[in-house]
């Protein structure tokens, strides 16, 4: 199958080598990135392995499946130019889809009218980590499900994922992984929210969310001072840790315990890239909902 790709970062490191892991697979990639994936260690090995071209319309006849890894803002633009691709199959994008709750539901509608089967890079889904809170909500009577999460991240103040006009900000580029998967595990009763932030920045969020008698405490801490990953348990007043990772994208246990703490989401988007035949549109409208009502429902300290 023949892949494009839009997106110089997360696009080339992270899709380009899931998509060619299949050698049946080829990927046609714009010029502008010939440079890119010269000067990376990683990326120049598979050079050879693709085809370049210099405008859109040289290839409209020949893509199947599309990468679009850019901005929000870029993405909207990007994604009504594909239509041009006469024989496609599947429309890959990333988190935030758009820079706000309303330029997102249109670009949901955009797609629907069109008939374009299109999938959203929220991976958390396909890792063991919501393998494990679904069983935990339908199996035991729990109380409380405490959700932590820190990480190393140097911000740049000039970088668009900071942005919150631009669709960036703690809630929509970091949070929106939790996001989903509150929608999807049935969670929507937003009891509290909270973003701290410093110099302008924000650095933290916390959320009280709960479906039914279950409640979910999540927090997330962005410039902390180092990756940790924790889910705890309450049950008739007693915790019990469920997980405690680097980083909610472990996928082999054993090797995290003999100390090999690696991020694991190329490996789990081989898995996503291959699920084309789920509607994804009502899922991602439910997403786009939630995420609308917390940030109504935030407040900034």
């Amino acid at each position: 199958m023949n892949y494009n790709i839009f997106g110089s970062g997360f696009g080339l490191y992270a899709y380009l080598p899931a998509i060619l892991k299949n050698k049946k697979n080829k990927v046609f990639l714009p010029k502008k990135y010939l440079n890119v994936i010269k000067n990376r260690k990683d990326l120049k090995k598979y050079f050879n392995k693709i085809i370049w071209y210099n405008k859109i319309s040289e290839v409209k006849k020949k893509i199947h499946f599309c990468v679009i890894a850019k901005r929000p803002i870029d993405q909207i633009t990007l994604t009504k130019k594909i239509i041009e691709f006469e024989n496609l199959k599947h429309l890959y994008l990333e988190k935030p889809i758009a820079p706000n709750y309303n330029s997102s539901q249109k670009l949901l509608n955009f797609l629907k009218k069109n008939k374009i089967k299109f999938s959203i890079c929220y991976l958390l889904n396909e890792t063991p980590v919501y393998k494990k809170l679904i069983k935990i909500i339908k199996n035991e009577k729990i109380n409380k499900i405490d959700i932590f999460w820190s990480f190393k991240k140097e911000n740049k103040n000039k970088t668009w994922k900071l942005n919150k006009r631009e669709g960036g900000g703690i809630l929509n580029f970091y949070g929106i992984h939790f996001i989903h998967l509150f929608s999807t595990l049935g969670f929507n009763n937003v009891l509290t929210s909270k973003i701290v932030s410093k110099k302008g920045n924000d650095v933290s969020w916390e959320i009280n969310i709960k479906k039914n008698l279950i409640l979910i405490n999540f927090k997330l801490k962005i410039n902390a001072n180092k990756n940790l990953f924790l889910i705890d348990t309450i049950k008739n007043n007693k915790k019990n840790n469920l997980i405690k990772y680097q980083n909610p994208f472990i996928k082999n246990i054993n090797n995290f315990k003999k100390g090999i703490t690696e991020d694991y989401r190329a490996k789990f988007l081989v898995k996503y890239l291959i699920n084309t035949k789920k509607k994804n549109y009502n899922d991602y409208v439910k997403t786009n909902i939630l995420l609308h009502k917390i940030q109504k429902k935030t407040v900034n300290n």
